[in-house]
């Protein structure tokens, strides 16, 4: 037959391409008579994945022909698709439904070619995908649509369509009166045009993904009037009759006071609620993360131990609120002098812990001293002024975090033993860097 394809799966130099390529099909590939029972001569492994049957069932009809688990109300249909490539001698694509093993529906993409084989006789090779999960989309999607159609009008969402050239199609519900914008403003305008290529990148992204045929869920925020909105959308894929995706349908729901709520949750985990310092359980899960950083960049890192200089007679002159206070004032003093990298803890009753990434023992020490003199410097009513006794440890390579801060508080201890308001550096700093 003319402008037939010619194949021969057993040449040697194909085997390994071949095998690769069938193996990891996400369906099955096959060759089989074009005989009206699809008479099968091959079928690749995804065949019992689609279908639960193995490839023996098939090839020579020996259990079955694979005209049986097409659904009946289909056979005539593929029969007239196939009937229409041995006539194109051309590719064709199709879909149609298959019941399998366990009785189940699937729906099945198949794309198929007459070749003559080396014998001359006429097969029929094709791949065959599982779409069930996108037509099963699809319906959702009309059902949804149908839905959207009866409530859009009242919804407090955002409800928008984009064609396949992610431009806006529609957009529709109160949510808009959020953002200061109406539905007019994005008719026939992209998500870059309508908010800019940095506010606008991620949904962007988003839409790119949606228009490959995939369901994305994204978060976006919105800044009007100086206040920030936080939105969560869905993005799913609009399919034609032929399987083609020509645009998506997507779902923006304000999630602000969730957000803050999450926040704040998230806020209290970390820190101390007195004084703002991370706390011992942030501690633990973020040591971890900077040595581990530091050993795989070289990098130096240090830590401070520091504990308040008689703070129980504080406590004991002027009650706890006052000793409160004073803690949160030298969090706050603290924090001033430090870099947003620097991590500040508070790991007992007066006691904290600085750890500095991509800090030498040196200007550890350095820091350290500051802090004191800083302390020293200032005098709060009515307790006066605060001093602290500090120990400086620098990380030696790979060394564990309990043998490291059990270096830095001997240090913090030396220095109190010595009468306070000191900094004292931990032992065996000459292996360290600076």
């Amino acid at each position: 037959m003319k402008g037939k394809q010619t194949g021969d799966y057993n040449k040697p130099e194909n085997g390994d391409f071949c095998a690769n390529l069938l193996h990891n099909l996400p369906g099955m590939s096959y060759r089989c008579h074009a005989d009206g029972q699809w008479t099968m001569v091959f079928m690749s492994e995804g065949v019992r994945k689609l279908t639960g049957y193995g490839a023996n069932d098939f090839i020579d009809n020996a259990v079955r022909s694979y005209n049986d688990i097409i659904h009946p109300e289909d056979r005539d249909r593929v029969k007239l698709h196939v009937n229409e490539v041995l006539h194109r001698e051309s590719h064709l694509s199709f879909e149609y439904r298959i019941i399998d093993a366990n009785n189940h529906i699937k729906w099945v993409w198949e794309q198929c070619v007459p070749v003559e084989g080396s014998d001359g006789t006429v097969y029929l090779d094709g791949i065959v995908l599982d779409i069930t999960n996108r037509v099963h989309l699809n319906q959702a999607l009309l059902l949804e649509r149908q839905r959207l159609s009866r409530v859009v009008d009242s919804t407090a969402d955002i409800i928008f369509e984009i064609d396949d050239k992610k431009r806006f199609v529609s957009v529709y519900g109160k949510g808009l009166e959020k953002i200061g914008m109406r539905s007019a403003d994005f008719v026939d305008k992209t998500v870059l045009e309508m908010f800019g290529s940095e506010a606008g990148s991620k949904r962007h992204q988003a839409y790119t993904k949606a228009l490959k045929g995939e369901t994305v869920n994204y978060d976006w925020a919105h800044t009007r009037d100086g206040d920030t909105l936080h939105f969560s959308s869905s993005l799913s894929p609009i399919t034609n009759v032929k399987g083609r995706v020509v645009g998506a349908v997507g779902i923006a729901r304000e999630v602000t006071d969730q957000i803050r709520h999450q926040r704040h949750i998230e806020h209290l985990s970390y820190r101390d609620q007195l004084t703002g310092a991370y706390n011992r359980y942030y501690l633990y899960e973020s040591i971890e993360r900077e040595m581990s950083l530091a050993d795989r960049y070289k990098d130096a890192l240090s830590l401070i131990t520091m504990d308040v200089d008689g703070f129980k007679r504080i406590n004991d002159a002027h009650g706890h609120a006052i000793g409160d206070q004073a803690l949160k004032d030298l969090t706050t003093a603290i924090k001033n002098m430090i870099r947003k990298s620097d991590l500040l803890f508070r790991t007992g009753g007066e006691e904290f812990l600085l750890v500095l990434p991509k800090t030498p023992h040196n200007a550890a020490m350095k820091l350290a001293e500051r802090i004191r003199r800083a302390l020293v410097s200032q005098r709060k009513d009515p307790y006066g002024t605060l001093t602290c006794s500090f120990g400086v440890a620098q990380r030696h390579p790979n060394e564990g975090f309990d043998a490291w801060w059990k270096r830095g508080d001997q240090a913090m201890y030396d220095a109190k033993h010595r009468g306070g308001d000191r900094v004292e550096a931990a032992c065996e700093e000459e292996n360290t860097t600076e």
